[in-house]
């Protein structure tokens, strides 16, 4: 059986993700559609958020299949002066946002199909501009494991992945230019939040993953009002 691997996990929680926390977002602003983020963001202060993913079709509704767990605030370590390799503009923030994400198999679903996996992200982010600057990855499918590490800098993104089992093994490398914001699969879903997710809108973000850069249309196409146990 094949299933979808963590990253598109977060991909497909991404919309549902920034949806649910879009009015936060609103409060942030005065108005206007531009597709550049008011500094500061709530979850500067710091934030944790959990979701379960479940099943809602068939016999397999209301199964739980993984636990997703967000975690973001500033990281006033990331000083300009330990920032100069990424090429910061001088207008950026003194400090930097680090965002986590932790995604793991959980479940009977996950004892059924002998299916355990676990991924967690890093993603340091300049706050003003909102464009990631790096990446790190771990990967954990059953026996297998990968570890990677996305840098981005004068325009270009470099991807270097790692076999931690097997440290001989040559890394696999991966590079891809872009221009303006970049996010990663991560740095997206919080990037969402800080945009006016009016009904109807359209617009594309560039997510930047393994070392490609991909232009991903967003289409504001419904609102609903979701049931949480706090806020």
């Amino acid at each position: 059986m094949k299933f979808q691997t963590p990253k598109l996990l977060l991909l497909t929680l991404a919309l549902v993700f920034a949806n649910a926390a879009a009015r936060g977002a609103y409060a942030q602003r005065a108005g206007g559609s531009t597709t550049r983020p008011v500094h500061a963001h709530s979850f500067e202060r710091g934030e944790e958020l959990v979701y379960v993913a479940e099943f809602s079709r068939a016999l397999l509704k209301k199964l739980d299949v993984a636990d997703f767990r967000f975690i973001a605030g500033k990281d006033e370590r990331m000083e300009k002066a330990n920032r100069a390799d990424t090429n910061v503009d001088a207008g950026a923030a003194d400090y930097s946002l680090k965002l986590t994400g932790d995604v793991s198999s959980r479940g009977f679903f996950s004892k059924l199909f002998n299916l355990h996996f676990r991924e967690r992200i890093e993603s340091i982010v300049e706050p003003n501009t909102f464009t990631v600057q790096k990446t790190k990855r771990v990967d954990e499918q059953g026996k297998r494991s990968r570890t990677s590490e996305s840098t981005y800098s004068n325009g270009k993104v470099f991807w270097i992945e790692r076999d931690p089992n097997n440290p001989a093994r040559t890394p696999r490398t991966a590079s891809a230019a872009f221009t303006g914001q970049v996010q990663d699969i991560l740095s997206a879903i919080y990037f969402l939040r800080t945009q006016p997710l009016e009904l109807g809108r359209s617009f594309e973000v560039a997510i930047s993953d393994s070392g490609r850069v991909y232009q991903i249309p967003v289409r504001v196409v419904e609102k609903k009002r979701l049931k949480t146990v706090r806020g």
